[in-house]
């Protein structure tokens, strides 16, 4: 019973964190296609995750069967948790699932259970080849946009709004869905608390890391966002469709990356950039060893 309360406020707290901090980053570049209502933009947002975690949430709930116990789980929720602080901290782009992978390689590692190292394998492969991916595939339709003006115009507003709807959908089924996937309680009280904690995210903690980044990287061109969106879609729909966590907020700031090559001058800072790729290696090595020592010093004698 006790594990089950700390792993529910643990949860709780890091949904509400993790939330808040991404829908900034969802929110903030739909003021470059002219919807200025942020009220508007948090509500087709909440919908969206809503949606995106009641129809395809489960599927990356067999994350769960790579944990070892209850307790496990716990020390991986607390090591996200506490690297979500960190990373808001200094305004950078943080990845839970990437935390939660590595989270769980390294109570593997302390405890000596065996895991699907084939699976481990795929999801690495995916996050080397996504950015590039994502980079090259945001590049093409953005030119294809670009040449194409009356069609920006025409897409505009209409992306605007189905945008964070898209963003939002992809980023319920996959993010929130591998971090409910880390629960110990039933799933309808899960979806209860989800209900519970996606609107006091938004409207209370939702702000940081979007305006961090959002003079830097997101003030571009409508068709940088449009591009973007489609792009990121696609990609990240696919990896829940294999059951695959992905970074969604690293993901979906190089998305925008690509169109700036359209432009002659490239407008981005090139240490923003390099920190994001810097740390989309370190997220995940960085919780696999603050999980091993959480272990250590709960349990100093390896099952």
């Amino acid at each position: 019973m006790f594990n089950i309360i700390v792993n529910v406020v643990l949860l709780s707290i890091l949904l509400a964190y993790v939330i808040g901090n991404n829908i900034a980053i969802l929110r903030d570049p739909s003021r470059y296609v002219g919807i200025s209502n942020k009220y508007l933009i948090d509500l087709i947002i909440i919908l969206s995750i809503y949606c995106g975690l009641l129809i395809e949430g489960l599927k990356m709930h067999s994350i769960k069967h790579y944990v070892y116990s209850d307790v496990t789980l716990n020390i991986i929720i607390l090591a996200v948790l506490i690297h979500a602080i960190f990373f808001t901290k200094y305004g950078i782009p943080y990845s839970v699932t990437q935390g939660i992978i590595g989270g769980i390689v390294g109570a593997s590692l302390y405890t000596n259970y065996q895991i699907n190292l084939s699976y481990i394998y795929l999801v690495v492969i995916i996050w080397i080849l996504y950015p590039f991916i994502n980079l090259a595939l945001s590049y093409g339709i953005s030119l294809l946009i670009r040449k194409r003006r009356r069609v920006i115009l025409h897409l505009t507003h209409l992306i605007g709004i189905l945008g964070p709807f898209i963003l939002g959908y992809v980023y319920g089924a996959n993010t929130v869905g591998t971090i409910t996937s880390l629960s110990l309680i039933d799933i309808h009280w899960l979806f209860i608390v989800v209900l519970i904690i996606v609107p006091i995210s938004t409207l209370f903690i939702g702000k940081a890391i979007g305006e961090t980044l959002s003079g830097r990287i997101y003030g571009l061109h409508p068709s940088a966002y449009i591009s973007s969106i489609i792009s990121t879609t696609i990609l990240i729909e696919l990896a829940t469709q294999l059951s695959i966590p992905v970074p969604f907020s690293s993901l979906l700031t190089l998305g925008y990356i690509g169109p700036i090559f359209t432009y002659k001058t490239h407008m981005f800072r090139k240490m923003d950039i390099i920190k994001i790729f810097i740390f989309w290696v370190l997220n995940p090595l960085s919780t696999l060893f603050l999980v091993y020592i959480l272990y250590f010093l709960i349990y100093p004698f390896p099952y």
